[in-house]
């Protein structure tokens, strides 16, 4: 019986620590393709995509020839630039799992998941949750903006609880939260069994625990 390669969404809200657990993923040998680096890219480099945005939005939009993503200051500003290069964006990741048949999941990690309902194209959706208090913090922190700004930034965002229960999987990242590798482990070990669950052949089932499992790295 033939196994179908399985599709995880990875998402979560600003500063919850979802790049660092798309790492961790991929030192355990999961592909992961990258939405956020990608959209960059083409929001970037896209022929004709500043004339786009100056046309769908304004010049105050475009700054000094590129894009000046502060002024999509909202989930919905944002979310309308994104249907400039959604159809780009899905065909380089069709065409990144396509190379990647013989794997048992491939992880798209996008922070729009649930803002663009994207979840219901993959089979299960991992979310990576912080307390907004902490990710103000880290942002603050990074960013070195004033807390009026960050505090208006963040209120514009999708609910975290809202997305936790839309989420299959949720990863706890804050200072007393389980330990980080085992929760990471712990989803990919569910993952992988139902990946394996799909074939009714014991031999198949061994051959692939032993093709997954041999990737994975000691931290």
């Amino acid at each position: 019986m033939s196994k179908k390669m399985l599709e995880i969404g990875l998402t979560g809200s600003r500063k919850s620590g979802k790049d660092g657990i798309a790492k961790l993923f991929s030192q355990l040998g999961v592909l992961v393709f990258d939405a956020d680096a990608i959209v960059k890219y083409l929001l970037n480099y896209r022929p004709g995509i500043v004339e786009s945005v100056q046309k769908s939005f304004g010049k105050e939009y475009v700054f000094s020839g590129y894009i000046n993503q502060l002024a999509f200051d909202t989930d919905e500003k944002f979310s309308a630039l994104i249907d400039l290069v959604e159809f780009d964006l899905f065909e380089a990741y069709h065409r990144f799992k396509q190379k990647q048949k013989d794997k048992s999941y491939v992880m798209f990690h996008s922070s729009m998941m649930f803002e663009r309902n994207y979840q219901k194209k993959f089979d299960s959706i991992i979310s990576v949750f912080a307390p907004r208090a902490d990710r103000m913090e880290r942002y603050i922190l990074d960013s070195g903006d004033s807390v009026q700004l960050v505090q208006n930034l963040f209120s514009k965002e999708m609910s975290d609880l809202s997305k936790n229960q839309m989420s299959n999987f949720i990863i706890h990242n804050y200072f007393d939260a389980p330990d980080i590798l085992d929760q990471v482990q712990s989803i990919d070990d569910k993952i992988v069994d139902k990946y394996l669950s799909q074939s009714k052949s014991i031999n198949d089932l061994e051959i692939d625990a032993y093709s997954h499992k041999k990737n994975i790295m000691t931290f």
